[in-house]
């Protein structure tokens, strides 16, 4: 019993240590420019409103083209 007390124990350390390790990876100087340009990434795709979709309100409405 006192081994799988040794190993739980053991195990929640290194654990504990992997975690913290990806947390400093994820918030490191050296990771900060890559992350900005993958939060920026969805904002330079093309707006898909060709191809006969049609765009709506915030309320749900289709909205009317200009012009008409």
């Amino acid at each position: 019993m006192e081994l799988y007390s040794t190993l739980s124990s053991l195990f929640t350390v290194i654990s504990f240590l992997v975690f913290l390790g990806i947390v400093a990876w994820a918030y490191g100087r050296r990771r900060q420019e890559a992350f900005a340009q993958a939060a920026n990434e969805p904002f330079a795709l093309p707006d898909e409103l060709g191809n006969g979709a049609q765009s709506f309100h915030r309320d749900g409405h289709p909205a009317r083209e200009r012009g008409r």
